[in-house]
């Protein structure tokens, strides 16, 4: 009579541990979840996400941070009573890096990265504040002198930017284009810049 009492637990005890077990397998793949937070990629147009280089998302973001810069500078010469040649100038620099800095952003998305913060662009930013600041607070021919040789400068800044960061850490070939192209364009700002400096 024992035994035929103690073969059913057994086979009962058995069976429910075969359902724990498979229950516990199932709980396992609802809740295989990512080790580490997945960045929004909501905005992204494309189905298709890839992981691009963090390389690429940062020389973006240092472009991208220069451009500002210069709109910036640029929309506080435009708030000054200054000569045609400066304005022009002005003008000049502000369209001209305002559409680089939708092709930045337009490059950015085209090949899946998210714009970064870092040491650098923050340094950047500073930089171009603290410029900005000295501008703000001189007179038209002050303010006219010190914003072209401040761009002089800046120009000269991004070249070598792009010549020895930039161009050698990008790894995507439509950053690559980006970056050539938009050299052409501040070389020629800064033979602008040079030309307007000497006339003064």
């Amino acid at each position: 009579m024992k035994n035929t009492i103690l073969i059913p637990t057994l086979f009962l005890t058995a069976l429910l541990g075969w359902n724990c077990s498979s229950n516990s397998t199932d709980m396992d793949k609802k809740t295989d979840y990512p080790s580490r937070p997945v960045a929004d990629q909501s905005n992204v147009p494309s189905a298709e996400i890839r992981e691009a280089p963090t390389a690429d998302a940062e020389v973006l973001s240092i472009l991208a941070t220069v451009n500002q810069n210069e709109i910036n500078a640029a929309t506080e010469a435009r708030k000054k009573t200054l000569g045609k040649p400066v304005m022009d100038y002005a003008n000049m620099l502000y369209k001209a890096h305002s559409e680089n800095l939708a092709k930045t952003k337009e490059v950015a998305q085209t090949i899946h990265v998210m714009m970064v913060t870092s040491d650098e662009t923050t340094k950047l930013q500073k930089k171009g504040a603290d410029e900005l600041e000295d501008l703000s607070t001189k007179d038209r021919k002050d303010f006219e002198t010190a914003y072209v040789k401040a761009m002089v400068k800046g120009h000269e800044d991004v070249l070598d930017l792009i010549d020895n960061k930039l161009m050698k850490n990008a790894q995507n070939e439509a950053v690559k284009m980006h970056l050539t192209e938009t050299r052409k364009h501040v070389q020629m700002h800064l033979d602008e810049g040079k030309r307007l400096k000497d006339s003064m």
